[in-house]
């Protein structure tokens, strides 16, 4: 069960906080463009931004307060009333998967056109600082092990869950295989896929962001279960990222118990039990969108990283 104050965190939605991490890369280039032209272009790009932001707040029936908290920045371009500004200022229904998913083949999921000509425009501005987005979001070996957590408030929380009616009675040689079934179910079930938003732009999501806003990508769902199984006791598990048959990457976990391998990936709608039994047999017989496994290029967790070459 989770804390109040927690339960408070999580209601923040996972647009917000993609505006708000994309509001604050643009404020360091605003803050330090020379040329006025392009200054003045920033400033508009952080308006249309905040009020994307200002839009999906009163969406989710929070204050307005966070997107307050990134005011103009003196001497910012500041656009017209509202009045002014045509349909472009309406308010609309965003649905929490086509803020993830802003290429053009999600477009359907909006309910105007409206919408679907502010997603085009925000997919513009994105695209144009994808590279300073990803420059933000390049982590350290450290780091990406790091990504593995069991001291994240809301992997403890999910981990009480999957404990049983009596988590302090928990035991790993006992009870971990049932939990474990529980936390793959959870992030197969309640944490909805996404694929490449085909921008060019790689963020990770937090255990938190993935919660609330209920969708993430393969790599961040499989970070999601690896630190679900390692708070349940399991430092075997591992985050693999292999290249499949088709070329493209896919991530998923792995991990051993009781003398059988497991092959665990939240991404696609396979049962616990057809995820487990000898390793070369479950390696051979996986596949994902058809595609089996080629080579696996890293893997990793808490406490280790390792990298494959070759082919």
């Amino acid at each position: 069960m989770l804390e109040a104050s927690q339960r408070y965190a999580l209601r923040k939605t996972s647009e917000e906080k993609i505006f708000l991490r994309n509001i604050s890369l643009l404020e360091s280039s605003y803050a330090s463009e020379k040329d006025p032209a392009l200054k003045e272009l920033l400033g508009q790009q952080l308006a249309s931004l905040k009020g994307g932001l200002s839009m999906i707040s009163s969406k989710t029936g929070q204050p307005d307060n966070a997107a307050n908290a990134y005011g103009n920045p003196a001497g910012a371009y500041n656009p017209p009333a509202s009045g002014d500004r045509g349909n472009l200022s309406r308010k609309g229904n965003f649905t929490e998967s086509v803020l993830i998913k802003l290429d053009s083949g999600a477009l359907h999921e909006c309910s105007c056109e409206d919408e679907k000509l502010m997603l085009k425009y925000y997919r513009l501005v994105l695209a144009r600082h994808g590279e300073r987005i990803n420059d933000a979001e390049r982590k350290t070996v450290g780091e990406i092990k790091s990504l593995v957590s069991k001291s994240d408030l809301t992997i403890q929380s999910l981990c009480q869950g999957f404990m049983g009616p009596e988590p302090s009675k928990y035991g790993f040689a006992k009870h971990y295989l049932a939990a474990a079934e529980k936390a793959y179910n959870y992030v197969r079930d309640e944490i909805r896929t996404v694929d490449d938003i085909g921008i060019g732009i790689s963020f990770w999501l937090t255990p938190m962001e993935m919660v609330s806003g209920k969708i993430a990508d393969d790599e961040d769902k499989a970070i999601l279960l690896c630190s679900l199984l390692y708070c349940l006791g399991d430092e075997n598990a591992e985050v693999v990222i292999a290249e499949l048959e088709n070329g493209s990457p896919h991530a998923f976990v792995i991990t051993g118990f009781n003398n059988e391998f497991f092959l665990l990936d939240p991404s696609q709608g396979k049962g616990f039990s057809q995820c487990r039994g000898r390793k070369h047999e479950v390696m051979e017989s996986y596949s994902f969108c058809g595609s089996g496994i080629r080579r696996f290029m890293y893997k990793f967790n808490a406490s280790k990283y390792e990298q494959f070459t070759g082919q």
